[in-house]
């Protein structure tokens, strides 16, 4: 069995409020990896690369994340392939929200699939709901569940990402 924890991550410009939205299982080093390529003028959005060579400082933080327990890798094992549709769903729902498509960092030609209009999907009933419609087994699925403190789990340990970074003062964990 393997556990597969996704986060879903805003960086947000704190000059001109631009966002960008993100969806990882590696968590900060992503975030890491996004300055990196920042760092060396080599970032996909040309216009957060823009916006980075120009001084703009950029903040990272955590909006949303969960956790499956699953057979297998997504290459191979429809709970995880569920999962990380899942986790997608979940990214295209906050790239509406944000407008992260239209008026910030998130590629213009995005199309918002998966969204769910009437608000955020609940990922384990997301995942349900897929295996039920391949006529799978539900009963493999071990775990699904936020990995944010809430009222009914408030012992959960999760640390969000929450990172500033800029050209002009490197990168840095609060």
């Amino acid at each position: 069995m393997i556990t597969r924890g996704f986060t879903i991550y805003k960086i947000e410009n704190q000059q001109n409020g631009r966002v960008y939205i993100g969806c990882t299982e590696k968590g900060e080093r992503r975030i890491k990896q996004h300055f990196s390529e920042l760092n060396r003028g080599k970032h996909k959005s040309k216009t957060m690369q823009a916006d980075f060579n120009n001084g703009d400082t950029f903040r990272a933080v955590s909006l949303f994340a969960f956790s499956a327990t699953v057979s297998g890798w997504y290459i191979n094992d429809s709970q995880s392939y569920c999962i990380l549709s899942a986790a997608h769903e979940i990214e295209s729902y906050f790239i509406h929200k944000f407008k992260a498509a239209t008026n910030g960092y998130n590629d213009k030609n995005y199309q918002v699939k998966y969204c769910v209009p009437s608000g955020m999907p609940d990922p384990s009933k997301y995942i349900s709901g897929m295996l039920k419609s391949w006529k799978m087994s539900k009963r493999t699925l071990k775990e699904c569940c936020n990995l944010y403190p809430t009222k009914d789990n408030p012992e959960k340990v999760y640390k969000p990402i929450d990172i500033y970074f800029s050209k002009a003062n490197g990168i840095k964990s609060n």
